[in-house]
């Protein structure tokens, strides 16, 4: 694999704070203008740009490649089978100290690891919660159900109560498998539940006699209450079409994971890999090999569980002056990306040093990620509006050059108009033109959709260069909000 060559970077600027300081330059374009660490931790990057247009080749890989050689730790996610060894081997070019790669061969529990995770555990029972829904909601962003969504909410009550049960109990391994059994073994009367024999071969009830015995707080007291109230009473009154909707809901959604090689990893009996390893060293890479193309929407929830342990990992270590930045790498982002964590992580996670940088084609495939809310387009624009730094490569998305228009507003521009009229002759037959020519000073567009579409997108005809605009909220030297950037292309398919 082929890198252009780079200058030897500039010694960090030491502000007696540590190694790493939001005001570190991470991409130096000319001499006045800098990428900081800061217009990438502020919210997040955001890379726009049509298939072929030069994202991953070579915006993507420039970002990514300066912030592990100033000794940022970078992970990455594969879509195609072949994106492992790349990104493996593209890590090692930049001179990362370390690479580490998942991979379906490893175990890693991600219920059991937020559960057992030292530090803060105010907001435990909440992230387990949004842990164990997240297949269940990643289905939700492409059902067409005309129920109103009853089946998914109630769905997402059974979930959190037996969730409740299960934390509660000691002795009980909590995982994905767990939550599906015990989905599955729900009363169908209350006949049955007040029987002593489905009492006693029910698991999730001999959890809850587990959890009762054990010592709790007066909030998990309450909590437990009120799922045995819903395991004895609620769901045995349900009717039984509504009650085997509600658990087919949940179980179809959650059955991926507990299944083939991707259940193999999520509940294993102990974990080999823990996201806390890429919050606890320097320069070091991260690969989740699994890859989408190959194993299907199971393998993308697994990615986004690890994404999600890797975010909780990242907000809740310990800072030291030397504690590396973190940059989690989504490209085909609509892929993995949630709203629900994803939007939180990037505006709290500045002091904590973490970033996201998505990369994907148009601003639809953003929208389609906030397809559960209300309004899909307005949660999709407050996404895209969220990202502190925006780069805009070749496109001819409508949607996508609204965005653009909008970033980039209107600046005040001269316009020069002329008009040419018929040749005439004086007196002396000397030839004169009636033309005029007149100078306008008024606002228009600062990027045009012809300045979009006439951007390099790399190859030997444009000289592997990758033509990017770049808005960060700020001015640049050019006094304008925009400004054009050429990227080297990275030769990423030598690899593939």
């Amino acid at each position: 694999m082929l890198i252009p060559k780079k200058r030897a970077p500039k010694p960090p600027r030491t502000t007696g704070v540590g190694r790493f300081h939001p005001d570190q330059r991470l991409m130096h374009f000319n001499r006045h203008d800098s990428l900081l660490f800061q217009d990438v931790l502020g919210g997040g990057c955001l890379v726009l740009g049509k298939a072929g247009g030069g994202k991953s080749s070579g915006v993507v890989p420039a970002v990514a490649d300066s912030w592990l050689s100033a000794g940022g730790n970078c992970v990455f996610l594969t879509v195609k089978p072949a994106d492992a060894d790349m990104w493996q081997a593209f890590a090692e070019q930049c001179g990362a100290k370390s690479i580490t790669c998942f991979s379906l061969a490893d175990r890693f529990n991600p219920l059991r690891e937020e559960l057992v995770r030292s530090g803060d555990v105010a907001g435990q029972a909440q992230r387990l919660l949004e842990i164990a829904l997240t297949p269940l909601r990643r289905r939700q962003q492409h059902s067409t159900s005309s129920d109103g969504g009853y089946f998914e909410a109630e769905g997402e009550r059974a979930v959190a109560y037996v969730l409740t049960i299960l934390r509660l109990a000691p002795g009980f391994n909590l995982s994905f498998r767990t939550l599906y059994e015990a989905l599955v073994q729900l009363p169908t009367s209350l006949r049955e539940a007040q029987s002593e024999s489905w009492r006693h071969r029910n698991r999730l009830y001999q959890a809850l006699l587990a959890a009762d015995r054990s010592p709790l707080s007066a909030v998990d007291r309450a909590d437990l209450e009120d799922a045995a109230r819903y395991l004895l009473e609620e769901v045995p009154r349900m009717p039984s079409r509504t009650r085997a909707s509600v658990v087919t809901t949940v179980t179809s959604a959650i059955f991926p994971l507990v299944h083939a090689a991707v259940g193999h990893c999520l509940n294993g009996e102990s974990d080999t890999w823990s996201p806390r390893y890429i919050t606890e060293c320097s320069g070091a890479a991260l690969v989740l090999d699994c890859p989408i193309q190959t194993y299907g929407p199971a393998a993308a929830v697994l990615q986004r569980l690890c994404l999600t342990a890797i975010e909780n990992a990242v907000l809740q270590r310990t800072m030291t002056p030397d504690s590396a930045p973190v940059l989690l790498v989504l490209d085909e982002g609509h892929n993995v990306l949630d709203p629900d964590v994803d939007v939180p992580f990037s505006t709290s996670a500045r002091d904590r040093r973490g970033a996201l940088l998505v990369s994907t084609q148009t601003v639809g495939q953003i929208r389609s990620c906030c397809s559960r809310s209300r309004d899909p387009q307005a949660a999709g624009d407050a996404l895209v509006g969220m990202m502190s730094s925006r780069i805009f490569c070749n496109t001819s998305d409508p949607a996508t050059l609204e965005l653009i228009s909008r970033t980039f507003a209107e600046t005040l521009q001269t316009k020069v108009s002329m008009t040419e009229g018929e040749a005439q002759r004086d007196k002396h037959n000397r030839g004169r033109s009636t033309g005029s020519t007149s100078f306008q000073r008024e606002y228009a567009a600062d990027v045009r959709a012809i300045d979009v579409a006439r951007l390099r997108t790399g190859g030997r005809q444009n000289n592997h260069v990758v033509q990017a605009y770049i808005s960060n909220g700020r001015l640049w030297s050019n006094g304008r909000p925009s400004i054009l950037v050429n990227f080297p292309q990275y030769r990423l398919n030598a690899v593939r």
